[in-house]
């Protein structure tokens, strides 16, 4: 039997994992383009007496160099179309937009749930929903092994610090991109 709060999370996992496929197929149909202006990049939310909410339900090993994020965000106020959070990886020295989808938008989570694979390098420490370039929703440990120089599977060791966030690079920063 899964406790009251398993079946929660697991109904949210699932509706994710529903919306990140009904997102696929529209995106599929639609023809997205991946190339983003400047005035149509993301912005973050910001607001001076409340804050954003925001978790991370899981980060699992999804492949060498690859994890799985599932979580949700709920923004301190109404979001426009391009207010978003970030999935990003942290190091030693600066935090940079994880590799591939990792802009999550507040307007188009209708859940407010999201789940999508991004990509780490070997330096990564942790893995952070961010709401702002200096500040961080939730935050996970994780260790992305390497040998010769291919990524091997992440290790994710869990929840850690949200203190110290820096996001100072937006690589592959893309405003139309899921």
């Amino acid at each position: 039997m899964i406790g009251h709060t398993g079946g929660r999370t697991a109904r949210k996992v699932l509706a994710a994992v529903a919306t990140m496929v009904l997102a696929a197929g529209m995106l599929a149909a639609t023809g997205s383009s991946a190339q983003a202006r400047p005035e149509t990049w993301p912005t973050f939310v910001q607001c001076p007496n409340k804050p954003n909410k925001g978790r991370l339900y899981a980060v699992v090993a999804a492949g060498p160099g690859k994890v799985w994020v599932v979580g949700s965000v709920k923004p301190c106020r109404t979001p426009t179309k391009r207010d978003m959070a970030l999935i990003a990886e942290l190091n030693d020295r600066e935090g940079l937009a994880a590799e591939g989808p990792s802009n999550v938008y507040y307007k188009r989570t209708i859940t407010g749930l999201f789940s999508r694979v991004v990509g780490l390098n070997a330096q990564t420490k942790r893995v952070c929903l961010a709401d702002t370039p200096d500040s961080a929703l939730d935050c996970y440990s994780v260790r992305v092994p390497e040998r010769n120089g291919k990524l091997g599977v992440p290790v994710v060791n869990g929840r850690t610090t949200t203190a110290d966030v820096h996001v100072t690079g937006l690589r592959g920063l893309c405003g139309t991109c899921w």
